[in-house]
Parts: C-alpha cells; structure tokens; sequence
C-alpha cells in the first residue's frame, strides 16, 4: 500500500498551528519558541543519527 503525503496541507496546518500559538507573542517570545523547536529537532536527529566521525577518505574533492 503506498501512502501519499499532500505536503501543502502539511505545510498549512504546521503554519496555522504555529500561527495560533504565537500570534499574542513579543519577538523574543517568538525566538524562544523557534529556538526550542530546532534545538528538539537536532536532540531528535542526534537520537536517530549518531554523530559519525569525520572520514577524510569519503569526502568528496
């Protein structure tokens, strides 16, 4: 079974989400908000992803 994503609406919803959440916000409450959303989105990646190191020998010239 093949399961399609209709991105636009994804994207909406996430924008109109944020929107209501932040719309009586000040700026630094808006930054705060921004940041912490990307800091738990690398905690996320880090979990899923390791850190690899650095192989000088795969990287491209």
């Amino acid at each position: 079974m093949k399961t399609t994503i209709n991105a636009v609406e994804l994207v909406r919803r996430i924008r109109d989400q944020h929107y209501e959440e932040l719309k009586d916000k000040t700026q630094e409450e808006r930054i705060a908000f921004y940041r912490a959303k990307s800091q738990a989105l690398h905690e996320k990646v880090r979990v899923v992803r390791p850190a690899q190191p650095h192989d000088e020998q795969s990287t491209p010239r």
